[in-house]
């Protein structure tokens, strides 16, 4: 195949919209300016921002709110295009035993101080934001101490809803649960304690080696929560992937690298679409960094089983170098994402037929119906033209030796179509053989990760 060049990437404000964003953080000796300028390059629409708008964070001496930094930060997402979805939570030393998971529950007043926090931020941001997400993985015992317990945290967030709802109706969009992994148990525990109409969002947190392994799962948990609310949205609300094993935070099994963070991130974003989850929040945005002054000092905290060794380094999911402020691979591999998949397409269902002619490094691929043996794809429609991306769901490796496919794709219509690989953005010439009611494509590569054919005119080539 001819190689025409690489994709052009678009920033954020050069996109309409898309499912694509990022969980946000900053260095303070880069200033919140560098993070803002990685988050417009990545070309993600959305951006959850969390550590600035806990408790803690706004709250630092009873009864002040401050916003100095979140009014700056926030601003400049807002003038690049990108919504931001602001987090509701945490623990509070002026009121509670501590910061990461000690609900308003857990020592008496302390309710009646976060709804004043929740009140005053919702007030000061009426006319800006909202999306607002109510609390982190509530069925986790870090992030609700004193065990996970639906009713409780049903209780907090009807709370929390009635003060946003006062403020700004049905505009405002309230994000529930934030859930580690995909817990149907818990979600309707929740959607029985919680009145109808009190969140508009269950976002789950579908952390897997496999991202194609939680579909059916996150299908499942839709069929249960829509028993009780059909009109509940679904969304990936966080999920990251390590490039190294000395990653602090959750590590996910061997192997790690950077190519297999890259891989995973293509992946875990397109089966989110295949999910039905309409946004797809990576995380994270860099590779933030503690030290061990930082834990001595209570500026953050550490889980109580876990030794203080174990949360000091770096938390390699980030996408952006903590050594030198440099792009990883995973970052490119996401540029390339949100500059070609925007909200202009919609998913569309068509007959597809692989045939695998070259197995390469992915043995007995193809021979077997097995999941993992066959490719996974997605076509997508606009007026402006078709896209088709497909991959073989192999676990992920660093290194491979790619196979070759034959794809026919019926009742589609391309005119002067290209392949564009995902990971490194070259663009392909390729041949096809159109038929009566299908097109052809013949010994194109077979990869672990996303490939698209596009339509020529509809990117830009450098």
């Amino acid at each position: 195949m001819k190689n025409l060049g690489t994709i052009t990437h678009k920033k954020s404000d050069e996109i309409d919209g898309s499912a694509w964003g990022i969980h946000y953080c900053e260095y303070p000796e880069r200033g919140y300016e560098f993070s803002v300028e990685k988050m417009v390059q990545s070309g993600a629409k959305w951006v959850r921002y969390y550590y600035d708008t806990v408790w803690s964070c706004i709250e630092k001496q009873t009864g002040r709110y401050t916003y100095d930094v979140q009014d700056k930060v926030i601003q400049a997402f807002l003038e690049k295009g990108i919504t931001p979805i602001v987090f509701i939570g945490g623990g509070n030393f002026l009121y509670t035993e501590g910061l990461v998971g000690y609900h308003p529950f857990s020592r008496p007043g302390a309710k009646e101080a976060f709804l004043k926090y929740v009140e005053n931020m919702v007030e000061h941001y009426k006319d800006k934001i909202f999306y607002w997400e109510v609390w982190n993985e509530v069925n986790h015992k870090n992030f609700w101490k004193t065990g996970p317990n639906a009713e409780e945290y049903g209780r907090l967030l009807s709370d929390v809803s009635d003060i946003i709802r006062k403020h700004q109706g049905d505009k405002a969009k309230i994000i529930a649960a934030s859930l580690a992994g995909i817990d149907i148990n818990y979600a309707e525990q929740l959607m029985r304690t919680c009145a109808r109409g009190k969140f508009d969002i269950l976002s789950v947190h579908p952390y897997n080696y496999m991202p194609e392994d939680t579909i059916e799962s996150i299908n499942s948990l839709r069929k249960t929560v829509q028993k009780y609310d059909e009109k509940l949205v679904f969304w990936n609300g966080e999920c990251g992937y390590p490039s190294s094993g000395d990653t602090i935070h959750g590590r996910p099994l061997a192997p790690w690298g950077h190519k297999i963070q890259a891989k995973w991130l293509l992946r875990r974003s397109l089966c989110d679409l295949l999910s039905g989850l309409e946004v797809s929040i990576y995380f994270i945005l860099l590779e933030n960094h503690y030290t061990r002054k930082m834990y001595d000092n209570k500026e953050v905290q550490v889980a109580e089983e876990r030794p203080v060794s174990h949360f000091v380094g770096s938390n390699t999911k980030g996408l952006i170098r903590y050594s030198d402020g440099s792009d990883k691979l995973a970052f490119k591999a996401l540029k390339n994402l949100t500059s070609l998949i925007s909200s202009e397409y919609t998913l569309s269902q068509k007959n597809t037929g692989f045939t695998i002619t070259s197995e390469g490094v992915f043995y007995g691929a193809g021979k077997s119906d097995r999941e993992y043996l066959n490719p996974y794809s997605l076509t997508f429609s606009s007026t402006k033209g078709n896209m088709f991306v497909y991959w073989l769901p192999w676990p992920l490796q660093e290194n491979i030796e790619q196979g070759t496919v034959d794809i026919d794709i019926h009742d589609i219509k391309f005119a002067n179509p290209v392949l564009i690989d995902l990971l490194d953005g070259n663009v392909y010439d390729i041949p096809m053989e159109k038929k009566a009611d299908m097109v052809s494509f013949k010994d194109l590569c077979l990869t672990d990760y996303p490939l698209a054919i596009v339509e020529k005119d509809l990117i830009q080539i450098v």
